[in-house]
């Protein structure tokens, strides 16, 4: 095991994961080796970074028997969840984390959530926190928004398969989907996705569905390329070469965002001020969606 060895438990979702790359970057320009513990699609999505990645099972008791077969005994917790830190706790790892829900009694170290508006911010704040308090290491350099670095394979993929669907020229990538609901119970999906889509009847877009969006995109986007289940290093590859995606609150916005695409970012349901892209062209707040035509003003601007 290598000395700066650091186990680091990842968010729970595609657009956090992104989120936290700079504050991942940050451990590691001081010679700090983080094992990124993650979803299962972790390893596909930073495939290009040459990071250690695993896979955080279903079950807690299954978690639990993976960190304590892991020989590093530091841990930074990224979730603000219970579960994270009892399962760190019960591994017997030594963590580092933000106080809250109820956990402060598992944390070794416990660092108070800043006040930042940004999600990313606040991710970056507590691996300077770490550095500092674990390593006596002063963080000087200024953040930096999330970067996303593709595999060469994973690139030429998707190459491949515009190829094989006749893409030769400018495409556009739709993003139409979005899980889950605010904390006021209101759907994160912008309402007029199929009206767009059939405006851009004369532009080749490609839809990239979850094997659960299937049916719903085959139906509603006619006009469309439809692409389904492409693995994420994949999906970010074919982002990086689009004219443009417009796209809700979601994993492939900040995706798209952080390998260089030219990104619409839909706001209505959450707030753009935590959670957009620092290089998206954002429209809407988080109580008013954009209407049709400020969408295609931005598009064609």
């Amino acid at each position: 095991m290598s000395q700066n060895e650091l186990l680091v438990r990842l968010p729970n979702w595609i657009g956090d994961v992104i989120m936290a790359l700079p504050a991942i970057d940050a451990l590691r320009s001081h010679g700090i080796n983080p094992i990124v513990i993650g979803r299962p699609w972790v390893q596909d999505l930073l495939d290009g970074l040459s990071i250690n990645c695993l896979s955080w099972p279903k079950t807690l008791t299954a978690g639990i028997k993976l960190l304590k077969q892991h020989p590093c005994q530091d841990m930074l917790l990224f979730p603000n969840s219970f579960s994270s830190a009892l399962s760190a706790k019960l591994a017997q790892k030594k963590v580092i984390a933000y106080v809250g829900d109820g956990r402060n009694f598992l944390l070794n170290t416990r660092l108070k959530k800043p006040s930042y508006a940004h999600e990313s911010e606040i991710f970056y704040a507590l691996s300077c926190q770490t550095l500092l308090q674990w390593y006596d290491i002063e963080h000087n350099q200024s953040y930096q928004a999330p970067s996303l670095q593709i595999h060469p394979e994973a690139l030429k993929a998707a190459q491949t398969l515009l190829k094989d669907y006749q893409v030769v020229d400018n495409y556009i990538v739709l993003c139409p989907f979005a899980h889950g609901l605010n904390p006021l119970g209101q759907p994160k999906k912008w309402p007029y996705w199929q009206r767009l889509e059939k405006e851009l009847s004369d532009k080749t877009c490609i839809i990239c569905p979850g094997s659960a969006e299937w049916e719903q995109a085959i139906q509603c986007f006619p006009n469309s390329i439809i692409l389904k289940n492409l693995p994420l290093n994949t999906y970010a590859g074919l982002l990086s070469m689009a004219t443009a995606v417009i796209a809700n609150d979601s994993g492939p916005m900040h995706i798209a965002s952080a390998v260089g695409a030219r990104t619409i970012a839909i706001f209505g349901a959450t707030d753009p001020l935590r959670a957009a892209p620092a290089n998206a062209e954002i429209l809407g707040t988080k109580s008013q969606w954009p209407s049709l035509t400020a969408v295609l003003n931005q598009l064609y601007r």
